[in-house]
């Protein structure tokens, strides 16, 4: 399922992997001679079919900032 060559990307993300994920990434990609990238937008497509592009409830709790309240 490529891309139609000569078509461009309309979106460039950057993500942050931990480095298992991104070496069992790499494996994936080898071994079904693909691309990492290709297998990305792959599981997003297919997130995007299982979810739709609206989730009717959140994926996911809110979580509180990150950064800390410290009194001044």
């Amino acid at each position: 399922m490529a891309r139609p060559k000569g078509k461009k990307v309309a979106a460039r993300l950057s993500v942050g992997l931990s480095k298992p994920q991104h070496t069992a990434l790499t494996a994936l990609a080898e071994e079904n001679e693909a691309t990492v990238a290709w297998l990305v937008r792959r599981a997003v497509m297919e997130f995007l079919e299982r979810h739709g592009a609206r989730p009717r409830q959140p994926l996911r709790s809110r979580r509180a900032s990150t950064k800390s309240k410290r009194p001044a």
